[in-house]
């Protein structure tokens, strides 16, 4: 059971690392608020999930509903276009 604790902590640091990553190196634009947004948003529900504070069956709902605003907020004016580096 040792083994699924460490790889459940790693899954949650690879996905706040990976959203983290994203919006350090992309920087914060329409073209990566939704993804790095989700995958940080994923981290914290998944140490949600694994201090069993939430179960997956209200998880998931939950994170599909998240999505839709964040592609909302992507579509309005408070997220700055990309910026073209050439």
């Amino acid at each position: 059971m040792k083994f699924f604790d460490i790889g459940q902590m790693l899954w949650t640091i690879s996905l706040l690392g990976a959203g983290s990553l994203i919006f350090t190196y992309l920087g914060f634009s329409k073209s990566t608020f939704v993804l790095g947004s989700m995958l940080i948003i994923g981290a914290g529900f998944s140490l949600l999930r694994y201090n069993s504070i939430i179960q997956v069956e209200f998880e998931i709902p939950v994170l599909i509903i998240i999505l839709g605003l964040i592609m909302a907020i992507n579509n309005t004016k408070l997220i700055p276009e990309p910026i073209d580096k050439s």
